[in-house]
Parts: C-alpha cells; sequence; structure tokens
C-alpha cells in the first residue's frame, strides 16, 4: 500500500471525524514490482502519529523518487537538460535518442480498410519514393504490431510486403482486422463486416 492510499481510505482531512485504517501484512509476500516498492517505502512511516504533516509526505517522496532516481532514470535523459557551462542550452537531440518509452521497434503494417485502400497500396507499391501526402494517408491505415506478432503473422503468411524494398506490409485478408479489437493475431477468429452476414 502507498502512503497515498492509506491518506485516501482515512478521508484525507476531509471526514468530519478521524477515519480508521487498518493496514495489513498479506500471508503471501507482495510482487516484485513497483507495489513491493511502494510498500517497502511506506512501512517505516506508518508509525508516525500524523501522515499528514508536510514532513513526513516529503520523506516518502525524498525515499520512493529521488533517492532512486537511478532507476527512473536508466537511460539518463534528465542530465541532458542541465544548463552546461557555455551556455549553449539543453541536449535535445541526446535525450530524444536516449528517450523511448516502449524500449522495442513496433512495426508498421498497413490495413486495406475502408474504401479507396486498393488505390493507395496500389500507389504506394508505384512510387519508389512516395509523396508526404501519400505517406500521411497511408498512415491512417497503419496499426503497430510488435516483433513477435509480426514475424508469427508473416510466417503464416497473414502478412506481406508492399514492395520489393519492404518498406510497407500489409494483411493479406482484410477480415484480419476488427474496427474495435486492431489486428486479429488469430486467423479463425477472421472478423466478418455486418453487411456480409445473411441470415437464414
Amino acid at each position: 500500500m502507498t502512503l497515498a492510499m492509506c491518506l485516501a481510505s482515512a478521508g484525507e482531512g476531509r471526514l468530519p471525524q478521524p477515519g480508521q485504517v487498518y493496514v495489513f501484512e498479506p500471508q503471501q509476500p507482495i510482487p516484485a514490482g513497483h507495489l513491493r516498492q511502494t510498500a517497502d517505502t511506506a512501512r517505516p512511516l506508518l508509525n508516525e502519529p500524523d501522515l499528514l504533516i508536510p514532513e513526513v509526505i516529503q520523506r516518502y517522496f525524498q525515499n520512493h523518487y529521488w533517492r532512486r532516481n537511478s532507476e527512473w532514470d536508466k537511460k539518463e535523459v534528465m542530465p541532458q537538460f542541465v544548463l552546461s557551462a557555455d551556455l549553449l542550452g539543453f541536449n535535445f537531440a541526446t535525450a530524444a535518442k536516449n528517450f523511448r518509452l516502449i524500449d522495442q521497434e513496433m512495426i508498421s503494417v498497413i490495413v486495406p480498410y475502408g474504401t479507396g485502400t486498393d488505390r493507395i497500396l496500389r500507389q504506394l507499391r508505384d512510387n519508389p519514393i512516395p509523396n508526404p501526402f501519400l505517406r500521411r494517408r497511408a498512415q491512417r491505415l497503419m496499426v503497430q504490431l510488435h516483433p513477435h506478432t509480426f514475424r508469427a503473422l508473416r510466417q503464416a503468411g497473414q502478412i506481406i510486403p508492399l514492395d520489393a524494398e519492404e518498406r510497407y506490409f500489409t494483411l493479406t485478408d482484410p477480415n484480419l482486422y476488427h474496427p474495435k479489437l486492431g489486428i486479429l493475431t488469430d486467423p479463425s477468429t477472421a472478423y466478418s463486416p455486418p453487411e456480409t452476414l445473411i441470415a437464414s
């Protein structure tokens, strides 16, 4: 339990009378990761008579964030925003290179969904260097796939390169794309648009 959870359970000072909060240790160990880290940080502070005073809250955030800043900024992005002695400014290029929310590169796949997509696919195939307008139109048809999912669908023949240079990839079966669920990784669950269904 984080300190914020304890305060929220007690009403954070909004109740007319002090709230009662019971904090217990589960029989099973807390799973490693964020929950254990926040619990380990909050545990020593639970004996404080008042968790709402600024000094206690400051100690919590110091222990949980600032003293562990090397874990939160392993790519060393924040040091790029320290003004250098020559006042040349921040290292935006280095920060952009180091920072990536998702470490593994996703792969774009064009989905032949909706009207007019055949023309866009044909233009991408026929133009070695598509113009920016065509690329923007194609981006509206793209979905991002994890490399593992991409390899599995390509090996199954569900994804093929659109051109010889393999700049673009597309689905072989439009029904593998669901308008709400995205690409269906199991071909047996192919999507059938409502207009194609005929009641017997």
